[in-house]
């Protein structure tokens, strides 16, 4: 079993412990990209992305799409640990689910793609 499937295998427990609805998606070139995972509690919506190590990052199409689901108020998950910060939260946002909530490591995952962006343009020249 890859490390990615042992996170989703873990992922999938919690999702059934916390009496969530979910769906695994798979990824085709037809229709709106997405994330792993699309779960609904509550009638609240909730994004999960899974990575097998802390090293591998969201592709700039799955970044896209965590921005789009924050934008129209769904919660997003990036869990890439069995046992870390990310399952608990998921763990907890399945007991009391609350719009808009950013897991930890996709909280600094975004942070760390907006401070590079910015950088960038601090570091050009403005036109003459």
């Amino acid at each position: 079993m890859t490390p990615e499937a042992r996170v989703k295998k873990a992922i999938d427990h919690v999702l059934v412990q916390g009496h969530a609805y979910y769906h695994k998606a798979v990824g085709t070139s037809y229709g709106k990209p997405c994330l792993d995972y699309d779960i609904t509690k509550l009638g609240l919506y909730a994004a999960v992305e899974a990575k097998g190590s802390k090293s591998s990052h969201p592709t700039a199409r799955q970044t896209m799409t965590m921005r789009a689901i924050l934008s129209a108020g769904g919660s997003i998950f990036l869990i890439d640990y069995l046992y870390g910060a990310d399952m608990r939260e998921l763990e907890l946002w399945l007991e009391n689910p609350t719009p808009g909530f950013v897991s930890t490591s996709a909280k600094l995952w975004l942070e760390k793609l907006d401070e590079s962006s910015n950088a960038r343009y601090r570091n050009t020249k403005p036109p003459t």
